[in-house]
């Protein structure tokens, strides 16, 4: 009875921070190979789309995102399906506005404590991190950038002509 209330404080919890983050839940079926992802509606965790044959049509279902974000992906997962393990990782996804960044929480659960590399669900969290990411490119322009001509300030001038020069295998005159 107490593991039963345990589970319902948990799942309360778990809708009160994924309702408040705008979060989606992901959840994939090792043996069904169907992956699911979950939005908070009206209080309730509903379906939010389902990917079948998942392992078989994962660069179908990730072809919208960029080689990089797609192979981070990939190995987040490949290294969850080994072993227990939990994985972070962000990407950059198109959503219908714009393109936005989202940092993805990956755990694995193995039913068997006495198998733990035998892995029967992959569990995980997909929320936005843009504002995050748009107070750092802030941030960062701000460090880089003479606030009264508006160009960049030496030091960054500096690094890029390093960076250049590094690169750059012909002769260069500046």
């Amino acid at each position: 009875m107490k593991k039963k209330q345990d589970f319902k404080v948990h799942y309360e919890l778990l809708k009160a921070i994924a309702e408040h983050n705008k979060e989606r839940m992901f959840q994939y079926d090792v043996e069904k190979d169907v992956a699911v992802h979950f939005a908070v509606k009206n209080g309730e965790f509903a379906e939010y789309v389902t990917f079948k044959n998942y392992s078989q049509k994962l660069d179908d279902y990730l072809a919208e995102l960029s080689d990089e974000d797609r192979n981070a992906y990939k190995k987040a997962m490949s290294l969850c399906l080994k072993s227990t393990c939990q994985q972070v990782i962000d990407i950059h996804m198109d959503t219908f506005e714009r393109k936005e960044w989202f940092r993805i929480f990956l755990a694995s659960i193995a039913d068997d404590p006495n198998e733990p590399d035998k892995i029967t669900t992959v569990a995980g969290r997909i929320m936005s991190i843009q504002d995050q990411k748009d107070v750092e490119e802030s941030i960062r322009r701000k460090a880089e950038m003479d606030s009264l001509t508006g160009v960049y300030n030496h030091a960054t001038f500096e690094n890029l002509c390093e960076k250049i020069l590094r690169e750059e295998t012909s002769d260069i005159m500046l």
